[in-house]
This record gives C-alpha cells, sequence and structure tokens, in this order.
C-alpha cells in the first residue's frame, strides 16, 4: 500500500481486520523523516511497514520514515518503473512507495511456492529470511531487518 498521512485509529483497525481475514498487508513508511508511528497506516500494528535503504548500500535514505513501527527495510531509490508515456517508456522513482513492493512480491514468489501462510506467520518468514545487522543510519527504534531481492 503506497499512502501514508495523519495518524488514523479508523486506518489501522482496517488494515487490522485485513490482517485478521488472512490478508498480507504491505504498506511504504512514508518520505518525511519521521517517526512512522505517527502516520497511518505505517502505525498499524499487523501492517508489515517498510523504510528505504539506498539502491547501492545497506544506508538508510535520509528521507525514509523510521522508528519501532516499522518491520523491515528494502532498497527504495533508483527503482525502475514502468512509465505511461510510450509501451517501452522506463522511469526511475525513489522512495518508500519503491521499497514495500520488494516485500510484497517476496510475499507473492513465497505464497506460489510454498503456499499461504497466515500474516503473523508470513512477517516472521520475512524477519528470518532478512539480514540483520547489515544496515547503517538506523534511526530511533527502527529495525535492523533488510530485505533484498533479486
Amino acid at each position: 500500500m503506497s499512502l501514508n498521512g495523519d495518524f488514523s485509529k479508523s486506518m489501522n483497525n482496517i488494515i487490522e481486520n485485513l490482517t485478521n481475514a488472512g490478508i498480507h498487508v504491505v504498506v511504504a513508511a512514508g518520505n518525511d523523516d519521521t517517526d512512522a508511528c505517527k502516520s497511518s497506516p505505517s502505525s498499524a500494528p499487523t501492517a508489515i511497514t517498510v523504510g528505504a535503504t539506498e539502491e547501492d548500500s545497506d544506508q538508510v535514505v535520509d528521507f525514509s520514515n523510521f522508528g519501532r513501527c516499522l518491520d523491515i527495510f528494502a532498497p527504495g531509490v533508483n527503482i525502475k518503473g514502468a512509465g505511461n508515456q510510450s509501451d517501452d517508456d522506463v522511469l526511475e522513482l525513489s522512495g518508500t512507495s519503491q521499497a514495500s513492493p520488494h516485500v510484497a512480491g517476496t510475499i507473492a514468489l513465497i505464497i506460489s511456492e510454498f503456499g499461504n501462510r497466515s500474516p503473523n506467520e508470513m512477517s516472521n518468514i520475512l524477519n528470518r529470511l532478512s539480514s540483520k545487522n547489515t544496515i547503517k543510519g538506523l534511526k530511533n527504534g527502527s529495525p535492523d531487518s533488510f530485505l533484498r531481492t533479486p
């Protein structure tokens, strides 16, 4: 999910209802260099909240939101994506909205190979797959959990 706004108990309740129904909810942490717990849906406890690192290093980017509400980091700088100017248009974008699809895609690959798991089990699997003690520039309670996908 690529949206972020002011903290909203209603939004966080929606995320909780989705995960309670077995839906994997992956959200971008936000790009304001602030505590993700102050925003929604990045503060939703049952969401998998993703921060961004630099393209070619494990350095947290200066714009990525941070804190204990994050679950994992993934590359989020100069990520290539489809443009809309022609059939072969390519854009390079940066942000936590580019990092979170790494995690959502990994979840899709896990489901396709091993079958679906509960959101809680999937969160534990992602935690086991992520690198530890590699992220540079962690801020205020952010997890040292980095997912790099091929």
